[in-house]
């Protein structure tokens, strides 16, 4: 009873560091961009990030809850298979459709949001960016749903370093300006998606089910509101 009590302790400080990883990159970025970016830069990053995050949030529905739902509950091997996969296969999916829509209206929509003096390329990485974000996230999830708190937190710290470390290089030391923030963002997003997604891989198969996704969106898109307004009130 002790040991378990124990190992659920850990468990939840570790997740719980890893959980915290997006707030300590913050912490650590807030006083170089300030020093190295004008005001009108800062707000352009602020902005960009701000956006991308909030389509994030839609696109995941709340589906992470759901799999932590149906993935505990599962049957067997196959049906939590059946689970990972469902949600895997549409992340996927509606991730790279929507990052290839916005990717064709990007200058428009760069425009719109930034204005016309400011280069649409910022945006456009950062939108390429973002799939892989959300598959590496879900694989990040996939060690904390099979209890494995130790690879969870050394992809956590290790995503933490490279990212911190790639854009000092690219924005401190290179100074490549604001282009260097979504570089360094790309690389370490494409990086780590492979990595979780090697060690994650036999969770996964080419297998969809309609119902299982149904049923998933059933419980987890009701969380849609309160992530957003937890983002909201986090970063305003």
């Amino acid at each position: 009873m002790i040991s378990k009590l124990l190992r659920l302790s850990k468990d939840t400080l570790i997740y719980s560091l890893g959980a915290l990883t997006g707030h300590f990159i913050a912490l650590i970025f807030v006083p170089i961009y300030t020093r190295i970016f004008s005001p009108n830069e800062y707000g352009i990053i602020d902005l960009i990030t701000t956006s991308v995050q909030l389509t994030t949030l839609f696109l995941s529905m709340g589906l992470d809850s759901g799999v932590a739902r149906y993935y505990i509950d599962a049957k067997d091997s196959e049906d939590k298979k059946l689970t990972t996969s469902t949600v895997f296969l549409y992340s996927a999916s509606s991730s790279f459709f929507v990052m290839m829509l916005l990717l064709m209206i990007s200058r428009r929509l760069s425009g719109a949001l930034l204005g016309s003096s400011v280069s649409s390329i910022f945006l456009q990485l950062a939108l390429i960016s973002m799939p892989f974000s959300i598959l590496s996230s879900y694989c990040l999830n996939m060690f904390k749903w099979g209890f494995k708190s130790s690879l969870y937190a050394v992809t956590s710290v290790g995503e933490l370093i490279v990212r911190v470390s790639a854009t000092i290089y690219l924005v401190v030391l290179r100074r490549t300006g604001i282009i260097g923030i979504y570089i360094a963002q790309l690389t370490t997003a494409l990086i780590f998606f492979i990595i979780r997604f090697y060690l994650t891989r036999n969770n996964y198969t080419f297998i969809f089910s309609f119902k299982k996704l149904k049923e998933m969106l059933y419980f987890g898109a009701p969380t849609l509101p309160l992530s957003i307004a937890h983002y909201v009130l986090t970063y305003s």
